[in-house]
C-alpha cells in the first residue's frame, strides 16, 4: 500500500489532504510506503513548506511490553563479557530479589563494585551496588526472551547514591530509520492520433495528443516543440491557460478536457492535416520531493504475535527530526503517533505458479532519464542490519554491480560490540554481482533484531575501468543549454536585416553615478539625526476617492472631507501649520481634501484615486542614448531603498516605481532645432511596488535591466534580488529617460488627524554597502 500524506509543522496534523488520515487495515505481508509532503499554517493560512529533514525513524510494535518467555543473563561493569561478570541464566519474569541473588552470586561483582540490592517496581529493577558511590554499567546479554528485547538502561544519583534502572521493553515489530526524497510521477505525453491528409487532399486528420497530469504532481512545467518552449504552467492551470501556453507554438492548436486531469490537445490551424513531433514535458521548477519510507510487514516478530490472534492493532509511530536553530542542538523532534491493523494473510507464496523475481536494477528517483550507461565511480559501500531474532542465514541484495569485492565486514551492533572474524564466525558466498549471503558458524542463539552490523566494500563496477560514454541528458543543463541555444539561434536568424546594425564590441563599462540620499519629509536640519526629530511632527496626508470632481473656485473652497477640485489657472496652495510647505497647481491639475488642508494631487491613470503630490520624491532621473546601448549591450541598475514613519499616529504606504519616458522636441512653430518641450512618461512602469510604512525601517532592494540586441529591447526587474521579466514595460527605442520615483502616498482609512515623521534613505544595493554608499548604473 502506498499513500501520500500531509503533515503540517505548525497544527502537527497528518492528514490525508482533506481529513484526519485513517489507515486501512493491512495485511501480513504487505508493504506500507507513506511519502510525507509538509506545509505549515500562518496567521491561519496554510502554505506549502520545504524543512531540512535530518533524519527519519518510524515503527510499530507493543508500547513498553515486557517480555512473555524465554531466558537472558546480565553483564555489569564495563569490561568484555565473561562468566565472572555475567548473571547465570534468569528467567523471562525473575524477581527482584531472584535477580539479586544471582548478581551478588557472582564474587567479582561485589568485590568490584559491591553487593548489590534490587528493587522491583512496575516492571523495572531497580539496582544500587554497594554504598552508591559508582554509577555501574549494565547491559543485556544472550538474549533468548521472546518477543525479542532491549535493554532500558537509566541511571541517576538518590541522595547521593548512584541507582540504576533496568527495564526489559519489547523490540518494535516493524522499524525502519531509512527515507528518501521521491519526486511523483511528471506530466506525461502520448499520441492519440497521427495527423493525415490523403493524396487527394479530400481526407485531413488533425494531430491528437494528450497530456496525463498525475494527481500528486507539484511544481511548474513546460511544453517543448522544435526548440521553443512555452511559458510556465502549474497543475492547477486550466485549458484556456493551456491553449495560450501553446500558442506559441503556432495558430490553431485547440485543448479540450476529456476528464479530470487529461488535456486532448488537437493541432489544427497551421498544423491541420499533418503529423507532427510529440511535444516535451520539462519539468522546470519542482519542490525537492516527498519524504519516503516503507515498513515491511513480514518480519518474524510480527508474524510471532499474528500466530495467537487472526489481527493485532498496534500504535504506528514516526520520529521526526527537523532543522530548527529556534531550539537547543538545531534540531526539532517531532513524533507523529498513529495506529495500524494488521490481519493475517491467506495467499502464501508457495502458491505462486512461477516464482517472481527481484531484478535488483536501481529505480530513479528523480526527473533525469535513467540509461544503461549511468555510472558510479570509486569505491562503493553498502551498509546494513542484520537479525530478526530466528535466522542464522542471511541473504544479501547489495545492487553494487561488482564482481570485486574488497571485504565483507560483520560486528556485534551494540556499544562494546567485537567485530567477527570471517571464517571462524561466518561465511560468505556470492550469488552474482548484486547478491550475496552469509552464514554464521556456531552460534548458540540466533542475532536478536539489528544484532549485527554489516559493511561491503566493493572497488566499483566494471564500467569504472572502460571508457565513460554519457548521452545529452546526463549531462546536467546540457539539454536546457542547448535548447535555449537553438531558440535564441532560430529567432536571430528570423531577424537579421540585410545591413545589421553595429555591435558594440567595447570591452568596459559605462558608468553613470547615482549620489545617495537620505531626507526626512518636510524637515531640514544642518545634521539629520532621527532620534532628535522635534516632538510636533507634520500632518499625513491620506489618498482621497473621489467619482465626482468640481472646478477650482477663487476665493479657494473651504477644505471639505474627500473632496476633489480642477484647477482652470495655474494657483498658489497655501500649506498648513503642520509644515506641509505651499505649492502651485497647474492649469488642468487637481487639488484634493481630507477636511484639514487643499493640497494639490496626483491622479493614478484614469482612476477615482487622488494622491498627495507633496510626498512623492525622485530619486533618480537620467537619459540613455542609442550610442551608449548599443546592440549587445545591458543597461543595470539596482539600489536598496530604507523607509519608516517616526512618532506617527498611523500606518501609509509608497509605491516605489522605475519607469521611462520620451523626451519631446517643440514643434510649434515650425523649423526648430532641437528644443526639449516636455518629456512623456510611458503609463505601464518597468517596476511597480508597493512599500508598506510602519515604525520598523525596513530595507527593500530593486533594480532593473535593459537589454537591447538586434532583435529589438528587453527588460528585467529585480524584486528584492529576484529577477523577474518585464519586457512588456521595455523602453521602445534605446533614446530614453530613465527615472526611479516614490509616489501614491496614502495613510490607513479612518484616522481622523494622522502625522508623524516620513523618512527614506536611498543608496547602493551591493553587498557589504550602506545607504549613504552611492549607486552605479553601468552599461556593459
Amino acid at each position: 500500500m502506498k499513500s501520500l500524506l500531509y503533515y503540517d509543522l505548525t497544527t502537527k496534523a497528518l492528514t490525508d489532504g482533506s481529513a484526519a488520515w485513517q489507515p486501512p487495515v493491512l495485511t501480513f505481508g504487505e508493504s506500507l510506503t507513506l511519502g510525507l509532503r509538509f506545509q505549515e499554517t500562518l496567521n491561519g493560512s496554510q502554505s506549502d513548506a520545504n524543512p531540512t529533514v535530518t533524519y527519519l525513524k518510524a515503527g510499530s510494535g507493543n508500547v513498553d511490553a515486557r517480555p512473555v518467555t524465554g531466558q537472558w543473563r546480565l553483564k555489569i561493569g564495563p569490561d568484555a563479557q565473561s562468566d565472572a561478570n555475567t548473571t547465570a541464566a534468569l528467567a523471562w519474569n525473575v524477581g527482584g530479589q531472584e535477580l539479586q541473588a544471582a548478581i551478588n552470586g557472582r564474587a567479582a561483582i561485589t568485590t568490584s563494585f559491591g553487593a548489590a540490592s534490587v528493587m522491583q517496581v512496575n516492571g523495572s529493577y531497580l539496582i544500587k551496588f554497594g554504598a552508591g558511590a559508582t554509577d555501574v554499567p549494565l547491559a543485556l546479554v544472550e538474549s533468548q526472551l521472546h518477543p525479542p528485547c532491549f535493554d532500558q538502561v537509566n541511571s541517576w544519583q538518590v541522595a547521593g547514591a548512584w541507582i540504576s534502572e533496568l527495564r526489559l521493553s519489547q523490540a518494535p515489530v516493524l522499524f525502519t530509520d531509512g527515507s528518501a526524497l521521491v519526486l511523483p510521477p511528471a506530466p506525461t505525453i502520448t499520441r492519440v492520433q497521427a495527423g493525415y491528409t490523403s493524396d487527394d487532399g479530400n481526407v485531413k486528420m488533425d494531430e491528437i495528443q494528450q497530456l496525463t497530469m498525475p494527481p500528486e504532481f507539484q511544481g511548474a512545467y513546460q511544453f517543448k516543440f522544435h526548440n521553443t518552449r512555452s511559458v510556465l504552467l502549474s497543475p492547477e492551470d486550466d485549458i484556456d491557460v493551456g491553449a495560450t501556453a501553446l500558442a506559441a507554438f503556432g495558430s490553431g492548436i485547440t485543448v479540450t478536457l476529456p476528464r479530470n486531469g487529461v488535456w486532448r490537445i488537437d493541432f489544427g490551424g497551421d498544423f491541420a492535416g499533418s503529423p507532427q513531433d510529440l511535444l516535451e514535458v520539462i519539468v522546470a521548477d519542482a519542490p525537492p520531493g516527498d519524504l519516503t519510507f516503507t515498513l515491511t510487514l513480514d518480519k518474524a516478530p510480527l508474524a510471532a504475535m499474528l500466530r495467537t490472534q487472526t489481527a493485532v492493532t498496534l500504535p504506528l509511530e514516526i520520529e521526526l527530526g527537523i532543522a530548527d536553530d529556534s531550539v537547543l542542538g538545531g534540531v526539532r523532534v517531532d513524533k507523529i503517533r498513529t495506529s495500524i491493523t494488521v490481519q493475517r494473510g491467506v495467499i502464501f507464496p508457495m502458491l505462486a505458479t512461477a516464482a517472481g523475481i527481484n531484478w535488483l536494477r536501481p529505480v530513479p528517483k528523480d526527473y533525469v532519464p535513467f540509461t544503461a550507461d549511468q555510472i558510479i565511480t570509486g569505491q562503493q559501500f553498502y551498509a546494513c542490519a542484520l537479525g530478526n531474532g530466528e535466522a542464522t542465514v542471511f541473504t544479501v541484495d547489495h545492487n553494487l554491480n561488482s564482481d570485486a569485492i574488497a571485504a565483507v565486514l560483520l560486528r556485534q551492533n551494540n556499544g562494546d560490540g567485537r567485530m567477527l572474524v570471517e571464517g571462524t564466525d561466518y561465511t560468505v558466498t556470492f550469488g552474482n554481482a548484486n547478491t550475496l549471503t552469509v552464514t554464521l558458524l556456531g552460534v548458540p542463539t540466533p542475532p536478536a533484531t539489528a544484532g549485527l552490523g554489516m559493511v561491503i566494500t566493493a572497488a566499483g563496477p566494471v564500467a569504472v575501468f572502460q571508457a565513460h560514454t554519457h548521452t545529452i541528458d546526463q549531462i546536467i543543463g546540457l539539454v536546457a543549454l542547448l535548447e535555449n541555444y537553438g531558440s535564441r539561434i532560430t529567432t536571430l536568424e528570423s531577424y537579421i536585416p540585410a545591413n545589421p546594425p553595429t555591435v558594440s564590441t567595447a570591452s568596459s563599462a559605462l558608468k553613470i553615478a547615482i549620489p545617495a540620499r537620505t531626507e526626512v519629509l518636510f524637515y531640514n536640519p544642518a545634521k539629520l539625526d532621527l532620534t532628535a526629530l522635534p516632538p510636533l511632527a507634520p500632518l499625513l496626508l491620506p489618498a482621497v476617492a473621489q467619482a465626482t470632481v468640481g472646478a477650482l473656485t477663487d476665493p479657494l473652497p473651504t477644505p471639505t472631507l474627500n473632496a476633489v477640485w480642477n484647477a482652470a489657472t495655474r494657483t498658489l496652495i497655501p500649506g498648513s501649520s503642520g509644515r506641509i510647505p505651499a505649492s502651485y497647481v497647474d492649469a488642468g491639475g487637481y487639488v484634493a481634501s481630507d477636511g484639514r488642508i487643499l493640497f494639490p494631487a496626483s491622479r493614478s491613470g484614469t482612476t477615482n484615486s487622488y494622491y498627495p503630490r507633496c510626498f512623492e520624491r525622485t530619486l533618480f532621473e537620467f537619459p540613455i542614448n542609442e550610442q551608449q546601448l548599443q546592440v549587445g549591450r545591458t543597461l543595470d541598475v539596482q539600489f536598496a531603498l530604507a523607509a519608516q514613519l517616526l512618532n506617527a499616529n498611523c500606518e501609509g504606504q509608497w509605491v516605489a516605481v522605475i519607469e521611462w519616458g520620451l523626451p519631446v522636441d517643440q514643434t510649434d512653430p515650425t523649423n526648430e532645432d532641437a528644443n526639449l518641450q516636455t518629456i512623456n512618461w510611458s503609463a505601464t512602469p518597468i517596476l511597480a511596488q508597493r512599500i508598506y510604512l510602519t515604525s520598523l525601517l525596513m530595507t527593500h532592494f530593486f533594480g532593473c535591466r535593459i537589454a537591447r540586441s538586434a532583435s529589438g529591447i528587453t527588460a528585467d526587474k529585480m524584486l528584492y534580488n529576484g529577477w523577474q521579466s518585464a519586457t512588456s514595460a521595455a523602453p521602445s527605442t534605446p533614446n530614453f529617460v530613465l527615472r526611479g520615483r516614490l509616489v501614491q502616498f496614502d495613510t490607513k482609512n479612518n484616522v481622523p488627524d494622522a502625522h508623524g515623521w516620513l523618512y527614506y534613505g536611498f543608496g547602493s544595493a551591493a553587498d557589504g554597502a550602506s545607504l549613504t554608499d552611492p549607486i552605479t548604473a553601468t552599461i556593459g
